[in-house]
């Protein structure tokens, strides 16, 4: 009787070492599955934000070489102005003429050069802020949710 009990304990303990090594199998390649599953979607992810970086450097690439092509056409105004400038007399006299106007023409050289530099200096920054807000808006627009 003893040996049937043994016999009895031994094949459903065999039983239960085989079906846990089988089932260990099957889940060993559920769990491979799995990672092989999270590692396609970790590199769609990675090409999908590679893809929106590149997007991104090169809107900025072109909002950068728009300011760059705007402020050398401020300077190349501003060299334009200084030189006709330059035709002004150096400074009027210390009481200065009647004021015939508001327009400048007046000014002398190096007041007339001042307020010409002054005007470039700030299109100079107004179109920096312009580019800001640009890069700002398409960084912005390329967001991820």
């Amino acid at each position: 009787m003893y040996w049937l009990a043994i016999r009895y304990l031994l094949v459903v303990s065999l039983g239960l070492a085989i079906g846990w090594t089988t089932q260990g199998w099957r889940k060993s390649a559920e769990i491979q599955s799995l990672k092989t599953q999270a590692a396609e979607k970790e590199a769609q992810a990675v090409s999908k934000a590679l893809d929106l970086t590149r997007q991104a450097s090169q809107k900025t690439k072109r909002i950068i070489d728009r300011q760059r092509d705007e402020i050398k056409t401020l300077n190349i105004g501003l060299e334009r102005t200084l030189g006709e400038l330059r035709q002004r007399p150096a400074r009027l006299p210390d009481p200065p003429a009647a004021c015939q106007g508001t327009t400048g023409a007046e000014l002398s050289r190096q007041d007339a050069e001042f307020l010409a530099r002054e005007a470039a200096r700030a299109d100079k920054l107004r179109i920096s802020l312009e580019t800001c807000y640009q890069q700002y808006e398409a960084n912005y627009a390329n967001r991820v949710n």
